[in-house]
């Protein structure tokens, strides 16, 4: 199986569970009792549940860009002047700016796993074509 880069279900309420890293496990009681979770973040998923009826948007590396960028979050810690945020900001890839996603490509060249380089690579390329 391919790397994870989306670790998402959507409860039958609208409830979204996203586990963002390893050992981070969201879970829902629905007001009916229904429950549901999903843990392991990007390293492997786990997912429970009371029936089928939740929406899994579990994506990995090689799915449709089209969906990944609609699920995939980046975290971002700092500002555009790299001065430290009071609160980390979750944003969708297709959300990113132009600018911030070209800082990422730069950024995350050396440091980062290449899937996620190559995420933000895709990502130019998608705008690109559209």
């Amino acid at each position: 199986m391919s790397q994870l880069l989306v670790n998402k279900i959507v409860c039958p309420d609208g409830t979204v569970l996203e586990s963002r890293h390893r050992y981070d496990y969201q879970e829902h009681k629905q007001s009916d009792g229904r429950i549901y979770f999903v843990d392991g973040g990007l390293d492997y998923q786990r997912i429970g549940f009371s029936d089928t009826k939740f929406t899994n948007h579990t994506y990995h590396v090689g799915d449709d860009h089209s969906k990944i960028r609609e699920h995939f979050t980046w975290k971002s810690v700092l500002d555009e002047n790299g001065e430290r945020l009071p609160e980390p900001v979750y944003r969708k890839l297709k959300d990113i700016t132009d600018d911030h996603l070209e800082a990422l490509i730069g950024f995350t060249e050396e440091d980062y796993p290449d899937y996620i380089h190559n995420l933000f690579v895709a990502e130019k390329s998608y705008r690109e074509d559209k």
